[in-house]
């Protein structure tokens, strides 16, 4: 598998979170946030998998962990389209400044 043999630590890391999306297309999403952690362990600080694991953890019901997750990008880089659109859907006008709670998240939670 090429995520265990690339030297390369980006190319590593692309290829566990192709693989996580890969898994996530395909219904697993256990799988897929494996693959997300291990692209993250290899390569830290990509916004978009955060998002992609905070999606998993509100659909599995664990809305503390996805508001960790769609909260930590904004710490760590530039704001992504997601995060900032799932904060809008928030209330926040001021969609990256402020951290979101979990009642917020709850109030905005809906079946993915």
């Amino acid at each position: 598998m090429v995520a265990n043999r690339a030297g390369n630590v980006r190319l590593r890391s692309k290829a566990y979170s192709d693989l996580g999306f890969a898994y996530r297309q395909m219904g697993e999403p256990l799988q897929a946030k494996q693959a997300f952690e291990q692209s993250l362990q290899v390569m830290p600080n990509q916004p978009m998998l955060m998002v992609m694991l905070g999606l998993i953890a509100q659909k599995n019901g664990d809305l503390a962990e996805a508001v960790r997750q769609y909260t930590t990008p904004r710490r760590c880089s530039t704001p992504t389209l997601s995060t900032c659109c799932w904060r809008r859907r928030c209330g926040k006008k001021d969609a990256w400044m402020r951290p979101t709670s979990p009642s917020s998240a709850r109030r905005v939670s809906r079946p993915i």
